[in-house]
């Protein structure tokens, strides 16, 4: 079961556009629409021609609302030329009659690609991809490079491991305090996440001494 904390391990293409623009992460329960944002009726497909910002198109929203819109298509903006760039990479389904949909990166993007924020598809020419997705761990190393080494700005950073960094992402994540200690089960299945996402083999014993050690020695006297 998914911790109510958990941070996707992917993007839509909206929720990359609002990591650019306010660094929300794509959590279940962080999401623009809490704070009051019409967001779908706000990101039309196409946003480098349409008049967005008219008076008829957004004449029913709210400051906040408008503030809103002009972040996320600068957002879509940068997303766009990074797309180009392949500095970040993407995957889409394309339906096709004799085969299964299924998700593929989709390589070789033009400039000429056109997102479509609201529906999340991405169109290279006649080709369109869709339920899109972006790893939110490339995405935090092209847009925020700092977010990623949060954890070691305490310290000099001149060596670390994939355990390391593990055990960082898990703190940060987890917002673990030494006011909120969460179970070790929830931290031993977190990092066995983690470990295949970081293309290490996941070991039971292993995650369960890492979680351990993240803990503070008074939490683990119950042995929680």
């Amino acid at each position: 079961m998914k911790h109510k904390t958990e941070i996707f391990e992917n993007c839509t293409l909206q929720q990359a556009c609002e990591w650019i623009a306010y660094k929300i992460p794509p959590m279940e329960q962080i999401r623009a629409n809490a704070l009051g944002f019409k967001r779908h009726a706000l990101l039309h497909p196409d946003f480098e021609t349409t008049p967005i910002f008219s008076e008829i198109a957004l004449r029913f929203t709210t400051q906040a609302d408008k503030d809103y819109s002009k972040q996320i298509y600068d957002a879509a903006a940068k997303l766009k030329l990074a797309l180009y760039d392949g500095d970040i990479n993407a995957f889409g389904v394309v339906s096709t009659p004799d085969k299964q949909p299924q998700h593929q990166q989709i390589t070789n993007i033009p400039n000429t690609v056109k997102l479509n924020i609201g529906k999340n598809t991405i169109q290279i020419n006649d080709t369109t991809y869709t339920d899109i997705y972006i790893p939110f761990r490339n995405l935090k190393h092209a847009f925020c490079p700092a977010y990623a080494e949060t954890a070691f700005n305490a310290i000099e950073k001149r060596y670390s491991t994939p355990y390391m960094e593990i055990m960082v992402e898990v703190i940060n994540e987890l917002k673990i305090t030494d006011t909120n200690q969460p179970l070790k089960k929830i931290l031993t299945d977190v990092i066995i996440q983690k470990m295949t996402e970081h293309g290490l083999r996941p070991s039971q014993s292993l995650a369960e001494y890492m979680a351990t050690i993240i803990r503070l020695p008074e939490s683990q006297k119950g042995h929680a």
